[in-house]
């Protein structure tokens, strides 16, 4: 029983250290208004290049 728990205690933190380097790292940051990615924004919003992020304005 102690040897199912700690497999499957493993098998989370793997499956979560997984998803954070995978996803926590897609996006870098920007030096211009053409790096942030297009689908940044909601429709009304534009997205621009500040300070090295992309924010919506």
């Amino acid at each position: 029983m102690a040897r199912n728990l700690k497999f499957i205690y493993v098998m989370v933190l793997f499956l979560a250290l997984f998803f954070v380097l995978t996803n926590g790292d897609s996006f870098r940051g920007c030096n211009k208004d053409t790096d942030c990615p297009e689908k940044f924004c909601s429709s009304p919003d534009v997205v621009r290049c500040i300070y090295i992020e992309c924010y919506c304005i």
